[in-house]
């Protein structure tokens, strides 16, 4: 039976959130499925941020969300009930959710009118909850990267990682991660990385110059947000190379578009080729079903749903090793 209330984690102003007892929301029309959660992953890059107060808590351009909203894009249910259209989904069927959608998932029910992909009822919730950020990582990558090339990441966060992953599944002859956490970069190690490096202690242009014999690489790809980041990443990259841009930093930055047009390169957003479409998500959940890349060791923090805001001061401290951090729902 489907509660009149439930607990949500929602943000009300830069800083100010709280965990409040709200009504399970309506379906928004005959088009949209209500699910109940039974994952969540907090982004640490985009969650953080609306946190802040520095990215706007909306999704597509037009796509308002009111203030207070409910906070999360990655998770994963069961879909409860259903608009009289919706053909693609029944009640009882584990959906993913990915994206935006018009409830956000930090709480026990999402509404949503789309930004889902039903998975099999076996998928365990905690890889169907990591399908957004496996399917956005996968987009980036796709566009930038082809088997055999030489490949720079930046950053080991969470997107990092799985960036490593899939270019170490795709091919890639040379990884080389840059990252200024110890652990991070020990992890990145374990799983591929034939060179790391610590852009606190190292000149990370010099470093990728001695790895690959003053070749520099094939690609560059940004996956940390940081302006420090994007300010070197055109000094790492060969003649006509790429870089595609995947991290978001939502701050004014220096990118040295001298170095950029003298290398030829190319530089893509992460939605620039396909988007963030369905097509992204069934490759997704297929690289998960055919084991292409292990996601099991992804989720290191688990936490309930009042200690979201304690998550939040763990990622800005980045003291920790954090890659995901996941809500479980009862």
């Amino acid at each position: 039976m489907i509660p009149e209330k439930m607990k949500a984690f929602q943000f009300v102003g830069k800083n100010q959130v709280g965990i409040f007892d709200v009504p399970v929301p309506e379906l928004k029309n005959e088009n949209s499925i209500l699910i109940k959660n039974d994952a969540a992953i907090i982004c640490n890059m985009t969650d953080t941020h609306i946190y802040e107060g520095a990215h706007e808590p909306n999704g597509p351009s037009g796509w308002d969300m009111p203030l207070p909203c409910t906070q999360g894009h990655e998770s994963s249910g069961i879909v409860v009930k259903k608009g009289s259209a919706v053909t693609n989904v029944d009640v009882g069927d584990r959906v993913a959710l990915c994206g935006w959608f018009e409830s956000g998932s930090f709480a026990e029910y999402t509404m949503a009118s789309g930004g889902y992909i039903k998975v099999s009822n076996s998928m365990p919730a905690e890889q169907a909850a990591l399908v957004e950020m496996l399917s956005c990582v996968y987009l980036i990558v796709d566009q930038v990267f082809t088997i055999g090339e030489s490949v720079v990441l930046m950053g080991a966060g969470a997107a990092g990682s799985l960036g490593l992953k899939l270019v170490k599944a795709g091919g890639a002859t040379k990884i080389i991660v840059v990252e200024p956490h110890e652990g991070k970069r020990e992890y990145a190690k374990a799983n591929g990385a034939h060179y790391v490096i610590d852009p606190n202690s190292e000149d990370v242009a010099a470093k990728v110059r001695e790895y690959t014999n003053g070749k520099m690489v094939d690609v560059v790809m940004e996956f940390s947000g940081y302006a420090e980041s994007l300010a070197v990443m055109n000094s790492c990259v060969r003649r006509g190379g790429k870089i595609g841009l995947f991290g978001v930093c939502p701050h004014p930055t220096t990118v040295n578009m001298y170095d950029l047009h003298m290398n030829w390169a190319t530089i893509v957003t992460a939605g620039y080729k396909r988007g963030y479409t369905e097509y992204v998500q069934e490759k997704a959940v297929e690289m998960i079903e055919a084991g292409v890349v292990n996601i099991d060791d992804m989720v290191t923090h688990r936490i309930k749903l009042e200690q979201i805001e304690e998550a939040f001061h763990m990622i800005q401290k980045g003291e920790e090793n954090i890659r995901k951090i996941l809500i479980e729902f009862e």
